[in-house]
């Protein structure tokens, strides 16, 4: 579907003077989706369903979206203690995490920081490795388009983030992906990744799930297997058919393996 309507409430909560922006909906068990770049401000059908059966908050990074874009965010740090904060503001003392790309890398960063305010973690595609001889695509030199190629395995899968956008208003829309480009740029301009994340997975001690499109050509599948090798215990799952955006280019078996992770181990 491409007309998912947003049936999420809406909502404003200041952390440390960073205004910040959240989608809610569901009830029962807490979980939080950070996003990934291009897909702040959503409310896709993947959403949708996680909200079927959990209490799903969505927020926007600071930088991203409708979220306050602070000048002194510059690192890595900032966002983990942003997130943990948040955590504190939404009474959340044990949450179940997922996280995309950008958001995986973020997610992986908080639970390797803070292993005992994760109850849950999801990997989804998460950038923040390098590995030798498996290069990433450099994300500042792309185009929109070129991105895009590269990301969906089905390029005609675009069209469904597209169709949330309003493209009354291009001006609006070049300045926000002007403003989240700057925001990455700032996290991985130079490295691109973080040197130390690898040797700090080991301290991840909730159960992790790691899914992977196998026709991801923005972080390939080798990034998957470096995930799960460095996350003890963790399992992984690569979706075929699929590349760098799991939740938008398969949604349902997506949903499924996130369910089934959750309520396995819920016993």
């Amino acid at each position: 579907m491409v007309d998912t309507v947003d049936m999420a409430e809406k909502k404003f909560i200041t952390i440390n003077d960073v205004k910040t922006h959240i989608k809610t909906a569901g009830k029962g068990q807490a979980i939080v989706f950070l996003h990934g770049m291009g897909l702040s401000d959503l409310w896709l059908d993947f959403h949708q369903e996680l909200a079927k059966d959990f209490l799903l908050y969505a927020p926007d990074h600071p930088g991203f979206g409708l979220s306050d874009n602070p000048e002194y965010f510059d690192s890595m740090e900032d966002f983990i203690l942003h997130y943990v904060d948040l955590f504190t503001a939404l009474n959340l003392n044990s949450v179940t995490l997922v996280g995309h790309s950008l958001g995986g890398w973020i997610g992986a960063e908080i639970a390797s920081f803070f292993p005992q305010l994760i109850k849950k973690l999801v990997l989804i595609s998460p950038s923040g490795l390098r590995i030798a001889n498996s290069p990433i695509a450099d994300i500042f030199a792309l185009s929109a388009e070129q991105l895009a190629m590269l990301c969906f395995n089905d390029i005609s899968k675009v069209m469904v983030v597209a169709a949330q956008r309003d493209r009354s208003d291009m001006k609006k829309l070049f300045l926000q992906d002007y403003r989240e480009r700057t925001m990455v740029a700032k996290l991985a301009w130079t490295l691109g990744y973080s040197p130390k994340l690898e040797r700090r997975l080991r301290r991840i001690s909730s159960p992790t799930l790691i899914i992977w499109g196998k026709e991801d050509q923005l972080i390939s599948t080798a990034y998957a297997q470096a995930y799960k090798n460095a996350i003890n215990g963790s399992s992984l799952a690569i979706i075929d058919d699929c590349g760098h955006v799991p939740i938008v280019e398969q949604t349902e078996q997506t949903i499924n393996l996130i369910k089934e992770f959750i309520m396995k181990e819920q016993g």
